[in-house]
């Protein structure tokens, strides 16, 4: 089984509760006016990766990091649901939480005719769903549109946790080819600035 992956942050705390790994899936159903991540929407072949490799990646993280979860983002995660549900049980055994986000509501996602959109969903602990609304564009924490919703799917983390810090937040990754990173929730505005600069 194989994931398609555009992106993979090591360690981040804007992207969800505590210390995370991230990692955004190519390829979106959705056309989002003003989507952040335009590059990702695509179903073309990015980063390809075995269920074994993530999780060898994500737990390397834990061990080096003390990672406490997982967000997935995008694209379009349900878009890959049959490889998350099976790479999420692994690491939830391993102690690790999920967050995850999507385009489509939870209703919508509840009514879709595929047995691993459900089984994802039972293994996520927290659905940020709803699809980005550039004229409902609001700075909430992990959340871009007033429109998305933070579903607690378990009891997995401590709601302290989720709701002690609603600012936004961004970061700045930077790897070993100089390529920067810029992620979090801010104005779009902000971003293509900076994009400029940088």
């Amino acid at each position: 089984m194989l994931i398609n992956v555009a992106k993979i942050i090591d360690v981040s705390r804007v992207n969800g509760p505590g210390i995370r790994s991230v990692i955004w899936v190519q390829g979106c159903p959705n056309d989002c006016h003003g989507c952040f991540n335009q590059s990702f929407r695509p179903f073309i072949e990015a980063h390809i990766y075995s269920i074994q490799e993530l999780y060898e990646i994500i737990i390397k993280n834990k061990n080096k990091y003390q990672i406490e979860g997982v967000t997935y983002s995008g694209g379009e995660p349900f878009a890959q649901a049959e490889g998350l549900y099976y790479l999420s049980k692994m690491l939830k055994e391993e102690g690790l939480n999920i967050l995850c986000y999507s385009g489509f509501t939870l209703e919508q996602l509840k009514t879709e005719n595929n047995p691993f959109i459900s089984k994802l969903l039972s293994e996520i602990d927290i659905l940020i769903d709803g699809p980005y609304i550039k004229e409902l564009h609001e700075l909430k924490f992990w959340r871009g549109s007033s429109n998305q919703k933070l579903h607690l799917l378990s009891n997995a983390i401590d709601r302290s946790k989720i709701f002690s810090n609603e600012d936004s937040e961004i970061e700045f990754h930077i790897d070993k080819f100089g390529n920067i990173t810029i992620t979090g929730t801010f104005d779009k505005e902000l971003m293509d600035y900076l994009k400029e600069k940088l």
